[in-house]
């Protein structure tokens, strides 16, 4: 039920404020906006105020918004989309992926607004198998490790490497516990296959985060969200020139995604948001018929003729673009289906 949950809030809140875009540019320019409403498929509630109904659908996946004129089997007005002007039609579509990437601005600030950022790391123990030498020398999860012989441990490889060199001699973890300091001997087993020295404790390397004021989190949240559109960019082009295998990961994978983060915490499922919200902004901008992307290519078509291309011919174009991204969402939902079983 939490995993239920959690993916309809978060890819609904990401398909939501997409639409409100369209929604709040198109009521901007004057433009006739017939429906909007939350969800697909049946309506549970319906409520026209003015020239819009507002409503709430059977099926809570994101939000819908109808613009009079895109469609072109509808009576055209002078509020119609496609008579307002060339630069008004492009912004209303651009909109959308543009409130993508100003959540993940806002989800990216929260996040760190909330838990800081990393200003070091702290080395730890973790579990502890049954009569093991740490635990047999007296260590305990959550140890901190200061220094080992008198070395002074900032990461976990130097951690490891210490113990690894010393099989059957006595090192010294100082380590602290809660508030007291204590210096501990530990005499680490040779691995029976390597001969490298074993303590049979999980060690740990976790994140010192350091609380941050509005303004720097404010500015995390712009750079997280460029750094994450400009590997998103990259890892297309990996897959483009056939460096990197396509993965694409649908409802089924980002519901099982959004669970895990659900059960992680609040930071978790805001982290998952803005990125989910950055991978639907750069993906409706791709020049693909069907999305904001193939529609903005369309004005760049009419920018360069002149004129607009025939309405006919450009609705064949989106049809036919939706029929292929419908294709395609089954064949990535079957796959992640698939890795689910296979799991």
């Amino acid at each position: 039920m939490l995993t239920i949950v959690s993916f309809l809030v978060v890819f609904g809140m990401v398909v939501f404020i997409h639409e409100l875009g369209h929604f709040l540019v198109a009521k901007l320019f004057n433009i006739e906006v017939t429906e909007f409403a939350l969800g697909f498929g049946p309506k549970l509630i319906s409520k026209k105020y003015g020239e819009t109904r507002y409503g709430v659908k059977l099926i809570p996946l994101g939000a819908y918004v109808k613009i009079a004129g895109i469609d072109i089997e509808e009576v055209e007005t002078e509020r119609s989309f496609n008579y307002k002007p060339l630069w008004q039609r492009f912004l209303v579509i651009f909109t959308g992926p543009l409130m993508n990437f100003v959540l993940a601005i806002v989800l990216f600030f929260l996040v760190f607004l909330i838990t800081g950022i990393p200003s070091g790391s702290s080395i730890e123990l973790g579990t502890l198998q049954p009569n093991a030498p740490a635990i047999l020398a007296g260590l305990q999860t959550g140890d901190k490790i200061i220094a080992i012989n008198g070395q002074k441990i900032t990461n976990l490889r130097q951690a490891v490497q210490i113990i690894e060199a010393n099989p059957n001699q006595s090192i010294v973890f100082e380590i602290q516990r809660q508030d007291e300091t204590l210096k501990i001997p530990v005499t680490p087993r040779p691995d029976p296959n390597t001969g490298l020295g074993k303590i049979s404790a999980d060690i740990l390397e976790k994140p010192i985060l350091t609380k941050i004021g509005f303004l720097p989190a404010l500015k995390y949240g712009f750079t997280w969200t460029f750094q994450v559109i400009g590997i998103i960019i990259n890892g297309l082009k990996e897959m483009i020139i056939g460096r990197i295998a396509p993965d694409f990961t649908g409802p089924v994978g980002i519901a099982q995604l959004a669970g895990e983060a659900a059960r992680s915490g609040l930071v978790d499922l805001f982290w998952l948001a803005a990125i989910l919200s950055v991978n639907l902004g750069l993906f409706n901008l791709l020049p693909i018929p069907a999305l904001d992307g193939g529609r903005l290519l369309f004005f760049v078509f009419e920018l360069v003729r002149g004129k607009p291309v025939d309405p006919q011919k450009e609705q064949l174009v989106h049809y036919v673009g939706f029929i292929l991204m419908m294709i395609l969402f089954f064949i990535v939902t079957y796959k992640d289906i698939m890795k689910l079983t296979l799991n």
